[in-house]
C-alpha cells in the first residue's frame, strides 16, 4: 500500500477555527492520485447542551497537469433541543463548475432551509439531496447529522472524522483507496475498477450509459495485508439509471465493511465510500482516466450526473441565467457576484 495516497489531514481534535481547515487544504496534495477527496466533521457538545459542529470537505483533482482545490466548509449550532440555531457556508467555497456555484446564493439556501430544523437524519427537510441545490453541502450537512447521531449513541461529546478517498490509475483501471479515522480509530479499504476503458459508454448530457466487463473487487487493510471482501464482482448494463443503481449495488458491501469497523450499519451516511457519495467521487475518476484529464470533459461527465432529463439539480449546472431562475427558488444575476 501506498502510505501517502491514503494520508489523512485534521487527523486530530483540533478547534473550531474554520481558517485553520483552510490552511490544512491548502497543504494538502493529490500525492499520486488522479482524483482525491478529503473531508471531515468535528462535533462537540458544550455543558449547557448546546452543539456545534464543523464539516469539510475538498476535491482534489489533476486537470491538464494542474492540481484543482474545491473546498467546501459548512458550520452547524444547535440549542439545547436539537434545533439548529445557526448555520453557514464558509467564504472559501469553490464548486466544481466555476462562477455558477454561488456562495452567495447557496448559502442565502442553506440558512433558508436548514435555520429551526430539527436535525434529525429522519426529518425529510434534511433527507433531500436535491433541495439544497448543491450536492457537497447536502453531504456535508446530512453526513454530519448521522455523525451526530453517531456520537450521542456512543457517548463521545467531543470528537471527529478524518477522511481521505484516493482514485489512482492503474494499468487494469483505478484503485480507490479510502481511509476513515474517527478519534484515531481506522478502516482502511481499497475498491478495484478494473477493465472499464473502452468499455465505458457517454451520452450527449455526460453521464454514463452503459458499461460492459466492468470488474470489481474490493478489501480491507488487516495491519500490512489486504484481505479481499467478497469475490469479483461485474458490472455489465445498459441504460443510465440501471448505471447508476446497478453501481451503488455494487458497492454497498465496501462501505458496509468499513462501516462495521465502527459497530455502523446503514446510518454510515457520513463516510465518503457511501454508495450515493463515492458514485459522484468515481464519476469524476472515470472522466479523467477515460478523457486523458481534461478538463471540459471533467466538468461534462460532472454535469452528466446533476442534470436529469435537461433539468438541472445543482445550481452549478445552469446553461442559462434564465434557467437559474426557472428551476432555483429566488435566484438572480445578483447572486453570481
Amino acid at each position: 500500500m501506498n502510505k501517502m495516497i491514503c494520508s489523512l489531514i485534521l487527523d486530530e481534535m483540533f478547534e473550531f477555527d474554520e481558517d485553520y481547515v483552510i490552511e490544512q487544504i491548502q497543504n494538502a496534495y493529490l500525492e499520486g492520485s488522479a482524483c482525491r477527496r478529503l473531508g471531515g466533521i468535528r462535533y462537540k457538545k458544550n455543558d449547557d447542551n448546546t452543539t456545534e459542529i464543523l464539516a469539510w470537505q475538498c476535491n482534489l483533482a489533476d486537470v491538464q497537469n494542474y492540481e484543482v482545490k474545491l473546498p467546501t466548509i459548512v458550520r452547524i449550532s444547535l440549542d439545547e433541543n436539537n434545533i439548529v440555531t445557526n448555520v453557514n457556508l464558509n467564504n472559501y467555497f469553490k464548486g466544481s463548475q466555476g462562477i455558477p456555484c454561488s456562495q452567495k446564493y447557496l448559502n442565502k439556501r442553506l440558512k433558508k432551509l436548514v435555520i429551526g430544523q430539527d436535525y434529525d437524519i429522519k426529518n425529510s427537510a434534511l433527507r433531500s439531496q436535491t433541495a439544497l441545490h448543491c450536492r457537497h453541502i447536502y453531504e456535508l450537512v446530512y453526513g454530519a447529522c448521522s455523525f451526530k447521531d453517531y456520537c450521542i449513541k456512543n457517548n463521545l461529546n467531543d470528537a471527529y472524522v478524518s477522511e481521505s478517498t484516493s482514485a489512482v490509475e492503474t494499468e487494469k483501471g483505478l484503485s480507490c483507496v479510502d481511509n476513515i479515522s474517527i478519534n484515531n480509530k481506522k478502516a482502511i479499504t481499497k475498491i478495484e475498477f478494473n477493465n472499464f476503458k473502452g468499455n465505458m459508454k457517454y451520452n450527449v448530457s455526460g453521464a454514463i450509459e452503459s458499461v460492459s466487463g466492468m470488474e470489481i473487487v474490493g478489501y480491507y487493510l488487516d495491519e500490512d495485508e489486504w484481505i479481499k471482501i467478497n469475490d469479483n464482482q461485474l458490472l455489465e448494463v445498459e441504460g443510465n439509471e440501471k448505471y447508476i443503481m446497478t453501481f451503488m449495488k455494487k458497492v454497498s458491501p465496501y462501505w458496509q465493511h468499513s462501516g462495521s469497523t465502527f459497530n455502523l450499519k446503514k446510518k454510515f451516511y457520513f463516510s465518503q465510500i457511501w454508495p450515493t457519495t463515492l458514485f459522484g467521487i468515481l464519476t469524476q475518476a472515470f472522466g479523467l482516466t477515460t478523457f486523458n484529464k481534461n478538463y471540459a470533459y471533467f466538468q461534462h461527465c460532472i454535469a452528466g450526473i446533476q442534470r436529469i432529463d435537461q433539468v438541472p439539480y445543482c445550481i452549478g449546472v445552469i446553461k442559462t441565467l434564465d434557467e437559474g431562475e426557472k428551476y432555483f427558488d429566488n435566484f438572480s444575476v445578483e447572486d453570481l457576484y
